[in-house]
């Protein structure tokens, strides 16, 4: 990893030193910002994310007015996560996967009755028939 120096130069250093520290905090800046970003092209695109990687931590703190996406290993693998603004957690994937039930409205238990809110689905080569209302049909 690139390094800046904070310390230099000095109070008392020349200003003939200044050049080159300013070569070498310069040299550092574009080492540490080129990863995983797009950069030195000159182009729309510089700053860019290539990536984003995220730091396995423990979960952040909730702040008014801001929600935060990271990433933490309850268990194993590192997964990712999101929190709301009041300290609600959501943990968006399992086993590196987005888990179906956190693509649905309901309950959030995955049933088909949560995701159809109670309604039968039905998926069939037969025209619909019967039923209840809020029922769904697929004829294929």
């Amino acid at each position: 990893m690139a390094n800046i120096d904070k310390t230099n130069p000095t109070d008392q250093a020349q200003v003939s030193q200044y050049p080159a520290n300013e070569r070498s905090s310069r040299s550092a800046l574009e080492t540490i910002l080129a990863a995983d970003h797009v950069a030195g092209n000159n182009t729309a695109d510089d700053g860019k994310h290539q990536i984003v990687r995220l730091i396995v931590q423990v979960a952040p703190a909730n702040t008014a007015g801001e929600g935060k996406l990271y990433s933490r290993n309850p268990s194993g693998p590192a997964e990712l996560y999101f929190k709301d603004s009041v300290g609600n957690e959501v943990q968006l994937t399992s086993g590196g996967v987005v888990p179906q039930a956190s693509l649905q409205q309901g309950s959030g238990s995955g049933l088909d009755a949560d995701k159809w809110d109670g309604g039968n689905k039905t998926v069939s080569t037969s025209a619909p028939s019967g039923g209840s209302n809020g029922d769904v049909w697929f004829q294929y």
